[in-house]
């Protein structure tokens, strides 16, 4: 006869012996697994040899066929050549200049495409890390495999693509993931781990003050590779630490100490470098100005390029009580907003643009739609 589980107590409490007998044949709940650091470490060896055969054909492509590639490598020879600084985020050519410096045999354009091949790479050890964070321990070939190919979908994300709304891929969309500019190839990594930091995503300092340093040291950083990050960055911590504050819940003080100083400090003086050397025309306001220079079916591909993350946001509950994704999103809203509608310094021989050259005739006769 079976003994139901109440008459087991019973006795248990009733014999002192047999209740200790009982308890010691209670197996405590395993503890919970973690990847070991030989399966990180391995998987960023594999995403660095993947990135080899992966990244140099795709980014050979690019780069020399359609990209600014050669603009900026004009000029950190004219950097190098001047011994002063030419452009407010000079990431990119200072990279290229100090490789060309140190392997002699290499050419300027070598130790650019290496910077780029090397950002690239890096972009994806980011992606790795932050969506693997947290993840339930598994076999290593199979944490291999999982997070390499969730790693390559983060840097390889773009729009739904519909021909009958454009033929072209780009233009006119919001492209999360650019290939065509190596200040925002450089950017791409910096900007991931800025994230995951002030998200407290993945890398976490022991201190409030290792936390507002490392902060504040890739804030300055990304900015010097492309301020377009920290611009949208900055406004989403507030509103965020904000949000958090009405709620009721803790507010992260740190970020925003370690995001607002080293934010204006950078930005000013880029702003001021700026219309000392390139950008002479000052602030313009120009709503829409630059995304129409491409293509004039901006609704639907804003709508195409955000599909797949807002189907994300309305069907998976957990992603809207996210406090990362709700800082994504809100970064995202502020450039678009800045893409559309925000004032930016111009070029000299520029007017009344916002982001660009002036759309001449010929420019919009042949920009795709």
């Amino acid at each position: 006869m079976a003994v139901p589980p109440f008459s087991s107590s019973f006795a248990s409490a009733a014999s002192p012996d047999r209740a200790d007998a009982a308890a010691s044949d209670v197996v405590p709940p395993a503890p919970r697994r973690r990847t070991t650091r030989a399966t990180r470490i391995a998987t960023v060896l594999l995403i660095v040899v993947l990135g080899g055969v992966v990244w140099w054909p795709f980014a050979t492509h690019m780069i020399f066929e359609f990209s600014d590639f050669w603009f900026h490598i004009d000029e950190a020879q004219r950097m190098l050549t001047e011994r002063r600084i030419l452009e407010p985020h000079f990431l990119f050519h200072g990279l290229a200049i100090g490789l060309h410096l140190l392997v002699s045999q290499w050419s300027l354009e070598t130790a650019g495409f290496v910077t780029l091949a090397g950002a690239l790479t890096a972009a994806v050890v980011a992606a790795y890390l932050i969506v693997s964070s947290g993840a339930p321990a598994m076999p290593p070939w199979r944490h291999a495999a999982t997070f390499v190919v969730l790693a390559y979908a983060v840097v390889l994300a773009g729009p739904v693509h519909v021909s009958a709304v454009s033929p072209h891929l780009a233009a006119g969309y919001v492209v999360a993931n650019s290939y065509h500019n190596p200040t925002i190839v450089v950017l791409k990594p910096l900007a991931l781990a800025l994230f995951a930091l002030v998200a407290g995503v993945r890398v976490r300092p022991a201190t409030d003050v290792g936390r507002i340093l490392a902060i504040a040291f890739f804030v300055v950083v990304s900015a010097l590779a492309k301020p377009h990050y920290v611009v949208c960055l900055v406004p989403a911590a507030v509103v965020l630490a904000v949000w958090d504050r009405l709620r009721g819940a803790p507010t992260r003080w740190s970020v925003l100490v370690g995001v607002l100083p080293a934010a204006a400090a950078v930005l000013g003086w880029q702003y001021w470098i700026g219309r000392a050397t390139r950008f002479r025309a000052g602030v313009e306001w120009a709503p829409f100005a630059f995304m129409s220079q491409y293509s004039d079916r901006i609704g639907p591909k804003f709508v195409l390029s955000i599909a797949f993350p807002l189907a994300v946001l309305c069907t998976l509950r957990r992603a809207r009580a996210d406090r990362a994704l709700l800082l994504a999103w809100l970064a995202f809203g502020f450039g678009c907003a800045r893409r559309t509608c925000w004032p930016s310094l111009a070029p000299a021989s520029s007017t009344a643009t916002s982001c660009g050259p002036p759309r001449s005739p010929a420019r919009s006769s042949t920009s795709p739609p």
